[in-house]
């Protein structure tokens, strides 16, 4: 794959007119075997795109792969000056309190780098999620576990049906695919003024 010869630490693909607004063909393929985070457009978001990233969610669980999702997303957020909400969504009510406790844990470590806040909602991860990604958000940074030699993305079902449903783009950070996207950018050398 060009991305491991390359050692990319990301691939960015949009959603042509044949996906239906779900990542088919080529997308698909690289979710299913990226060694690095990908990003993934809905169709027609070219159209609607923010002209800076301005408000970034990030799906939390502690996990690793949802530890490496809160890094990347929250030095995406620092290099864009933009603000950032950590959403963790429990299946059982009883279990909000046990999960607000680790995630301020998180936030606090976070506070003195990037404007954050945090919400636990109880109910079913992808609707709650694209519930907030419906409130103005520019980008949903979510983790998913990798497997295998090549640390190949194993989408998990919320990763899979946010790629698939939302309205904004989705950077999928595989485990081990967490290295940083934002200082590892090289600018161009020379510009189109030269």
């Amino acid at each position: 794959m060009l991305a491991e010869e390359r050692d990319s630490v990301a691939i960015v693909v949009g959603s042509g007119p044949d996906t239906h607004g779900g990542p088919e063909g080529v997308a698909r393929h690289l979710l299913a075997n990226s060694p690095c985070a990908v990003a993934i457009a809905p169709r027609g978001y070219r159209h609607r795109a923010p002209s800076r990233l301005a408000r970034l969610l990030v799906a939390y669980i502690d996990t690793p792969e949802g530890l490496d999702a809160l890094r990347i997303a929250a030095q995406v957020a620092h290099a864009a000056q933009a603000s950032l909400r950590v959403v963790s969504v429990v299946d059982d009510p009883h279990d909000t309190a046990a999960r607000e406790r680790t995630l301020d844990a998180e936030l606090r470590r976070l506070a003195n780098t990037v404007a954050v806040d945090g919400l636990v909602l109880s109910g079913e991860p992808v609707p709650c999620l694209l519930e907030q990604a419906n409130s103005r958000m520019d980008l949903i940074v979510t983790g998913s576990r990798g497997f295998g030699v090549v640390r190949q993305v194993a989408l998990g079902s919320v990763s899979s049906q946010l790629v698939e449903r939302s309205p904004i783009p989705v950077l999928v950070v595989p485990r081990g695919g967490d290295r940083d996207l934002v200082s590892s950018v090289k600018p161009a050398s020379g510009s189109m003024a030269d």
